[in-house]
């Protein structure tokens, strides 16, 4: 009998690449791109994972595009080499600046300069690919992913994208199944790129695919939900998303839209634990909120949901008068929120000790009582 270890080079030399290695060479996580939401990058792990497919769906105007738009914003002000926030007066931890690069794919027609500017973008980093069919817009992604060229690859939507049979056929013509087959293809396709960049050791995106929601016919019990593209993605999607709009707060005056509440729910991590759900706000017009402060369009308020996590995991040491956090003493909440506002680096910071101190979280579970089986299965249902 062959020893294990010994076996293995030689099956790496055969294969000329490093398929096998020992578990405890494995990376400890994925490297994440903070979706620009604090709530849901804390309840994802720190963020998007990169070299893994996370599918957002959910109805219409439930903030599915504005949530991909926000991703790039906040990606531009991440540094592709260390992956750390910077910003024009503070540098990253390599020191480099390098933005991510990003490829967004827009099946549906709707990017516009004026309004990517008014969320942070800058256009000039980002290539924008309008597809004639899916089989091309899925030939764009497999190039970018094979040649390491972007670190984040949004496609919106899954759902706009039209098979070229349907392109070049007639409208008489009935193709049964035809937008799943070419989908499922793809995510084969794409989970072997994957392989053989981790063999080269290259350099992984995070994928982002967007795809809305359309309804069953004839379903009399359960839901009749359907996400198009077939079964496929639900078991290639390292993580599921699915919002919803919950409220829209609108002016004294009730003439215009201030921001809108949007709901979420982790329906699949394979990074993490699942069914973790949140709440955030985001601008929909320029506003001036209770305290006085400013809220642009599409800027989410994370230094309040980082304020909230902050006491929830009690991150931050110290008592009332004397609060200790990063090296430093702020008398009040008010002085260490203030601070947060202004350095981006002490941000980054408390993030990451929110996100450590959510793993060793743990609900009490004996509080929690205990369900039948099949009481469970209904609820499902």
């Amino acid at each position: 009998m062959k020893d294990a270890n010994k076996l293995m080079g030689e099956v790496n030399v055969a294969m000329d690449g490093p398929i096998l290695r020992k578990a405890s060479e494995e990376k400890d996580q994925n490297d994440t791109i903070p979706s620009g939401v604090a709530e849901l990058d804390v309840m994802l792990g720190g963020g998007w994972p990169t070299g893994c497919l996370n599918v957002i769906y959910g109805p219409q105007s439930s903030g599915k595009s504005m949530i991909s738009l926000v991703t790039i914003a906040s990606a531009q002000k991440l540094c592709r080499h260390c992956f750390t926030p910077f910003s024009s007066a503070k540098k990253c931890e390599c020191g480099k600046k390098a933005p991510c690069k990003v490829l967004y794919i827009d099946a549906e027609r709707s990017w516009t300069n004026r309004w990517s500017r008014s969320l942070g973008i800058d256009p000039e980093q980002v290539i924008v690919g309008h597809p004639r069919h899916m089989q091309e817009a899925f030939a764009i992604v497999d190039s970018f992913i094979r040649e390491e060229a972007v670190d984040l690859i949004i496609l919106d939507s899954i759902a706009a994208l039209c098979p070229k049979e349907e392109v070049d056929g007639t409208m008489e013509e009935w193709q049964t199944g035809l937008v799943p087959r070419v989908y499922s293809k793809f995510l084969r396709k794409w989970a072997t790129e994957l392989q053989n960049l981790e063999c080269k050791g290259g350099r992984f995106p995070a994928t982002i695919f967007v795809n809305q929601i359309r309804m069953k016919v004839g379903v009399m019990f359960g839901s009749p939900e359907v996400m198009p593209g077939g079964e496929a993605q639900k078991y290639f999607g390292s993580t599921i998303i699915r919002v919803s709009k919950k409220a829209i707060e609108m002016s004294k005056d009730k003439a215009d839209p201030m921001y809108q509440t949007i709901h979420f729910v982790v329906e699949k991590s394979k990074v993490g634990p699942v069914r973790r759900t949140g709440d955030f706000d985001i601008p929909i017009n320029n506003y001036i909120d209770k305290a006085g402060v400013t809220r642009l369009i599409g800027q989410v308020d994370n230094v309040a949901a980082l304020m909230k996590f902050a006491k929830k995991f009690e991150v931050v040491k110290g008592q009332t008068g004397k609060y200790t956090f990063g090296g430093k003493e702020y008398k009040t909440w008010e002085e260490l929120e203030s601070a947060l506002r202004t350095d981006i680096s002490l941000c980054w910071t408390l993030f990451k000790a929110i996100n450590k101190a959510y793993e060793e979280y743990l609900p009490r579970a004996l509080d929690v009582p205990s369900k039948k089986t099949s009481a469970i299965h209904e609820e499902e249902s």
